[in-house]
């Protein structure tokens, strides 16, 4: 029987489990004709996910040894720089009310200095410095929470039918799981073993991206359903045009001139007015003016009689 320690299974299951994922978002993106919805955003962490945790399975969770004795887990952030900015994005494009490119990358650059801040307090072996670090991170990650709060979509809609508001918290919950474990764990207080960090990075991993990205995916078919019965209002003012004959369609044409009747593409010729019409000087053509005076149509017709 082979024994596998708990880290390593942890491990391992997150690699299978992304990989399933990533293996289903793109049967749907290629095999099915919902493939239009699919977003990169989960396709692209679930496929990053899988090859970071083979890697961490492959080489035993490398860490780079510092000079004062301490460990950096290197491949820890290496994945989070990979993931994290393009979940935030989703968030911002999907999650927020007309979200400005000064908005963007002002979080952008909020989760960078977040996640700079950890790896400087990860680094640094005094610990006052890792605490300065680690306060400058909390207060960067609030005034990233509280930018994505209040630039929530539907605001005067009720939280318990606001499915953008549940998704936002969803997501600013389970990222609080990696600054707790940051905190016990052996880059700053030790109070946690290594190995159960590992174990707790991979729960972490499984409820804020791989759960995230099945929820995104379910949220996305949510909305495409919801435009698809939101009433067309161009639909509901057009008159009806259900008319069974042609005076009726052009009764409409003539109330709303932007309505789609189905009036015949005919001309229909006065052929009566044809005698007139081929007179060349025909009082009924538009560029032809009488000027003659009674007198002398009177005397026209003396001569013409004469």
């Amino acid at each position: 029987m082979v024994s596998v320690e708990l880290h390593v299974f942890a491990q391992i299951f997150t690699a299978f489990v992304s990989a399933a994922n990533a293996l289903y978002y793109f049967y749907i993106y290629r095999c099915t004709k919902r493939g239009h919805l699919m977003k990169w955003e989960v396709a692209w962490v679930a496929s990053v996910e899988t090859v970071n945790y083979v890697i961490q399975v492959a080489t035993g969770s490398p860490r780079v040894e510092l000079a004062h004795g301490g460990m950096f887990p290197w491949m820890r952030y290496v994945g989070w720089q990979l993931t994290c900015p393009v979940l935030l994005a989703f968030i911002v494009v999907n999650m927020l009310e007309s979200p400005s490119t000064r908005l963007v990358i002002q979080m952008l650059m909020l989760l960078q200095f977040i996640i700079l801040s950890g790896m400087t307090a990860s680094l640094v072996a005094d610990m006052s410095m890792k605490i300065l670090f680690v306060v400058i991170a909390a207060l960067s990650l609030c005034i990233l929470y509280y930018q994505l709060y209040t630039h929530r979509k539907y605001k005067d809609v009720p939280t318990t039918h606001n499915k953008e508001y549940h998704l936002l918290l969803y997501f600013m919950g389970s990222w609080l799981v990696f600054p707790i474990l940051f905190i016990v764990g052996p880059e700053m207080t030790n109070l946690v073993a290594f190995e159960l960090t590992l174990v707790g990075h991979c729960v972490g991993d499984l409820i804020a991206k791989n759960a995230f990205g099945l929820l995104a995916w379910q949220y996305t078919k949510y909305v495409y359903k919801k435009n698809l019965k939101a009433p067309d209002l161009e639909a509901h003012a057009a008159p009806d045009l259900e008319a069974h004959s042609a005076q009726d369609l052009e009764q409409v044409a003539v109330a709303n001139p932007r309505a789609k009747t189905d009036l015949p593409q005919t001309i229909t010729l006065p052929l009566h007015m044809f005698p007139y019409m081929l007179s060349p000087k025909s009082a009924h053509s538009p560029r032809y003016t009488d000027t003659t005076t009674p007198s002398e149509k009177s005397s026209g017709e003396k001569s013409s009689g004469e």
